[in-house]
């Protein structure tokens, strides 16, 4: 494949003829990742929960401090976007996450 212009390699690696779409939308702040990545995780790597999205898709839950928690407010709308999650389908998962990080970690979110 030909590298694609202003799409970082390891993207490409990573996602293929799919990169420039991960590569959209501006920075998380305090992160590198992009809110485009994200949503390419949503869409294609069949998440079905907030910890597959925050620990094992983009690992911010293990990298921002909180569990990345202030980022929950901002997940809502794009899950409830590309996942056809409800509010209450969306409070469930995001009680779920914390309570689950609260557990594993021993740390209050």
């Amino acid at each position: 494949h030909a590298p694609v212009a202003g799409v970082p390699l390891r993207w490409q690696g990573r996602w293929g003829a799919l990169a420039g779409q991960a590569a959209r939308g501006a920075l998380i702040p305090g992160t590198t990742t992009r809110w485009g990545e994200l949503r390419h995780s949503l869409l294609h790597e069949q998440v079905r929960h907030l910890d597959d999205l925050l620990l094992r898709r983009s690992r911010l839950g293990l990298l921002m401090p909180g569990f990345a928690a202030d980022l929950l407010p901002a997940l809502q709308p794009l899950c409830q976007e590309t996942l056809g999650w409800s509010a209450e389908h969306f409070r469930q998962e995001r009680d779920r996450y914390l309570a689950l990080m609260t557990t594993t970690h021993g740390v209050p979110a």
